[in-house]
């Protein structure tokens, strides 16, 4: 798929991306995974917090890499604060 669908470049961006989303399950949880069920906007928020202290990216660096997780995860329902 890659140079018929998309470019090497895109896959280059969403490995990195890969990357990024499993330093940062280590950072936050201790732990090599985590399930995708479990995923909430504190998560994300959590996330962003940790690509622009941690890893020192500007915002729009980060926001890249939260639409790249949205558009991974786009098929799944994201919980709520508020809501299981």
């Amino acid at each position: 798929m890659v140079g018929t669908e998309f470019a090497e470049a895109t896959l280059k961006k969403f490995r990195t991306s890969l990357s990024l989303l499993e330093d940062f399950i280590t950072w936050k949880y201790n732990q090599p995974d985590f399930s995708i069920k479990d995923l909430s906007h504190q998560f994300i928020s959590e996330f962003e917090f940790y690509l622009k202290s941690i890893q020192n990216l500007q915002h729009n660096s980060a926001m890249s890499y939260i639409k790249k997780l949205k558009k991974i995860t786009s098929g799944s329902k994201v919980k709520s604060n508020n809501h299981s």
